[in-house]
């Protein structure tokens, strides 16, 4: 059947209604969020652990939650060094590491 010139489109799917496994994804995602909720502080703590161990990924997640994202500059010099300094116990044994490896 033709449709006449000027009438309406009517079936299909209602405009702004979500596709079934985007439904279902954004219901995992709710619940995964809620579970992440519940245990968000042994998680945090296993999380500083990491990072006090020198797990680099676990440091990095860390700051980042904490600063937020870093951006790269868009006209990257390599001849521009950046230095941070940090003191402690920690870092003193990790600076005589790095020293070592490069001997």
């Amino acid at each position: 059947m033709s449709r006449v010139k000027g009438s309406l489109k009517t079936g299909g799917r209602k405009k702004g209604s979500k596709n079934k496994s985007t439904l279902q994804t954004e219901m995992f995602r709710e619940f995964l969020f809620q579970e992440v909720m519940k245990e968000k502080g042994p998680l945090v703590k296993a999380l500083i652990k990491a990072g006090k161990k020198e797990n680099v990924p676990a440091l990095k997640e860390i700051l980042e939650r904490i600063l937020g994202r870093i951006k790269e500059p868009e006209n990257k010099d390599p001849d521009i060094t950046v230095n941070i300094n940090i003191t402690g116990g920690e870092a003193d044994k990790a600076r005589q590491r790095i020293k070592d490896k490069k001997k």
